[in-house]
């Protein structure tokens, strides 16, 4: 007996019968290519054999939607998935990304269907990243660091300056990220703000500014620029004089007394100096006298001795 596929013999088996005995003779018939076959037995004709592919998978236009991306940015990875069998299926999608699975979804399909898959992935860390979506290469991402601002070098054009004088400081900042970035640079003395100025830089350039300031009073400044130390200004100040706490010794004399005045003279200033002091009555200068020198920040008390006629 002759097991016959689109008329050729697959597969045969004997049959050995008594007169006028029947049997039955079954064959069992794999397949391995999809399509549609005649069968027949001894040439007649049993019927038609349809043979179909099971579910299989393939990922095409895989792609991801930037190439490029700051540190902590997001990127959409996304790829179709089709299922080119003839039979419903299910298929675990990966997504990777620099080898390691980032995330998977289920899709189910019947077959011939198609669908797209898509999943936004977050970068922290600068570098070039390779993305896959089921095996398939969508691209690479390029993970750029933000623009960051350091001052590099601080300097003074002097270290000692009296009252008045312009002091320059110069900077160098460096834009040490790979994006373009604004950055106030801001100069302190003793953590008061001076001045301030915004500075544009690409990624990993770098730029030189100069900040000129007069310091209206004596003293020790630390100089600072957006917090790194610049050095010390030590700022004289030349003798500056301020009298202070003036008063009488009496209220009321009677003629021909005496009253003592008294002063405290203050030098404000950081050099030593003189000061003339002045005793007036009505505005009319009566009697002068010379105290110093006095140190800077220090004072002197000067008396002088006052009587009334009438």
């Amino acid at each position: 007996v002759q097991l016959q596929e689109d008329g050729n013999t697959i597969d045969t088996q004997t049959v050995t019968l008594a007169g006028g005995e029947t049997t039955t003779v079954t064959f069992v018939q794999s397949f391995s290519d999809a399509g549609t076959r005649d069968i027949a037995v001894d040439n007649q004709f049993g019927g038609g054999v349809t043979v179909t592919d099971p579910a299989t998978f393939d990922v095409s236009n895989a792609q991801v939607g930037s190439g490029t991306v700051t540190e902590g940015g997001a990127v959409e990875i996304s790829a179709a998935v089709t299922n080119t069998g003839d039979r419903q299926g299910t298929y675990e999608v990966e997504f990777s990304v620099a080898n390691s699975v980032v995330e998977t979804q289920n899709v189910t399909l019947a077959g011939g269907e198609s669908t797209e898959v898509s999943h936004e992935h977050s970068f922290n860390d600068s570098g070039i990243y390779a993305v896959d979506v089921g095996g398939e290469r969508a691209g690479t991402v390029t993970v750029k660091e933000p623009a960051a601002f350091d001052t590099q070098t601080i300097e003074l054009n002097r270290t000692d300056a009296r009252a008045g004088d312009a002091v320059e400081v110069t900077v160098t900042v460096v834009n040490t990220g790979d994006e373009e970035g604004t950055s106030p640079i801001r100069l302190q003395a003793n953590d008061e703000i001076l001045s301030s100025r915004n500075v544009t830089l690409s990624g990993g350039e770098q730029t030189e500014m100069t900040f000129v300031h007069i310091f209206e009073s004596g003293g020790k400044y630390n100089v600072t620029v957006n917090g790194a130390s610049g050095g010390t200004v030590m700022v004289t100040q030349p003798a500056t004089f301020e009298v202070e706490n003036a008063r009488l010794s009496s209220q009321s004399v009677e003629e021909g007394d005496s009253v003592d005045v008294t002063a405290t003279i203050a030098n404000v200033g950081t050099e030593p100096g003189n000061y003339t002091a002045e005793l007036s009555e009505s505005g009319e200068v009566l009697k002068t006298r010379s105290v110093g020198p006095v140190r800077g920040g220090q004072t002197e008390t000067v008396t002088f001795s006052i009587s009334f006629d009438s």
